[in-house]
């Protein structure tokens, strides 16, 4: 056989891809073993690993899909009667689906009568249980319950415990609420309109839109019992309120 001479560039470039040959059959045949269950046979391994991480994404699926239903029952709460019942029926699936708001929203209906037949003792059901959930908001229409005696004793230490609660977990209708306990001096607490003054101001820093605290505020400076009297600063908070559709029923709804 004759021997063939090649050019020394020739020679390393054949070296370079023999060189590359081998490292691709040793990378391919590491893959093969790495996906095998037995070293040496090539076949996949065979765990429960993949189908328990299927079913993560199958509960992120379902969490989402709740709050869908919550978001778009929220938008048609605030419309008619028609609209008020098909969010109610939003409520369900998604409290039925295990999401906490969907329960406070659903206990809310239910002690409104909004889109669905006025039933106050569901509403405190649906309110303990998405309180258990972790629906701090639920809370307030909890205490609303205990404070005005509605499918529940009337209680107005437990309705301003209630508030106060949600107002330490930054719910404006929580700090709106505590301020009343205070301005009025209810559920034991000692009258302080100052106080008051201080909790409408904090619910203002979380929720701008939020109607009862301008009504409270406003309130507040028109009485002039506790803080200074101010009639041009009452008018001010007022026009805001009505900027906001506050002085809408619906908006004003406890």
């Amino acid at each position: 056989m004759t021997k063939r001479w090649f050019p020394q560039k020739e020679k390393i470039l054949l070296k370079m891809r023999i060189c590359a040959l081998v490292l691709s059959v040793l990378f391919l045949t590491g893959a093969l073993l790495a996906c095998s269950d037995t070293p040496g046979t090539g076949t996949p391994k065979s765990s429960g690993v993949a189908s328990e991480k299927a079913v993560v994404p199958a509960v992120k699926d379902a969490r989402k899909d709740a709050q869908e239903q919550v978001r778009l029952g929220r938008k048609l709460a605030r419309g008619s009667k028609d609209e008020q019942k098909k969010a109610a029926a939003l409520f369900r699936i998604a409290a039925d689906a295990g999401d906490a708001e969907g329960m406070g929203r659903l206990a809310r209906a239910y002690r409104l009568g909004q889109g669905v037949q006025k039933d106050h003792a569901e509403a405190k059901k649906l309110y303990e249980q998405a309180i258990a959930a972790g629906y701090a908001a639920g809370k307030v229409g909890l205490g609303h319950m205990y404070r005005l005696g509605t499918g529940a004793e009337k209680d107005e230490t437990k309705a301003c415990d209630l508030y106060y609660s949600a107002a330490e977990q930054r719910i404006a209708g929580g700090m709106y609420y505590y301020g009343r306990c205070l301005e009025d001096g209810l559920g034991n607490r000692e009258k302080s309109p100052q106080d008051a003054e201080q909790w409408y101001r904090k619910a203002l820093e979380v929720d701008k839109d939020y109607c009862y605290v301008y009504i409270g505020l406003a309130r507040l400076y028109t009485r002039g019992t506790g803080v200074e009297k101010n009639l041009e600063e009452a008018a001010k908070i007022y026009k805001s309120a009505e900027e906001r559709g506050c002085t809408a029923p619906e908006r004003l709804q406890e």
